[in-house]
């Protein structure tokens, strides 16, 4: 539950960020691997609040690594890198796969 976060505005979803997590050797990974966001409410800061939202949820964990899996489109790119994400970290899709 606390790896997928909805955005809820006068009782619609506008938004969702879906992750999964699996524990490795010295740490735990978190891979944001959905951002949805409705189209009328793109450009108002729904997609930063989830994925910042996220992201905190796990911030009481150290061990916690937070890492996109994205498709490799520049502006997806520019939005994670705009939050703070290395570009070096983030996973990406093959082209090929849809």
């Amino acid at each position: 539950p606390e790896s997928c976060l909805c955005a809820i505005e006068d009782g619609r979803v506008r938004g969702a960020v879906l992750g999964f997590s699996f524990p490795r050797k010295h740490e735990v990974v978190l891979f944001i691997q959905e951002l949805f966001v409705d189209p009328t409410a793109r450009k108002r800061g729904v997609g930063r609040r989830l994925v910042e939202a996220l992201r905190n949820s796990f911030l009481n964990n150290p061990r916690v690594t937070v890492t996109p899996l994205v498709k490799a489109e520049a502006n997806v790119l520019s939005f994670y890198n705009s939050l703070g994400f290395e570009h070096e970290r983030m996973r990406r899709l093959a082209a090929g796969l849809r």
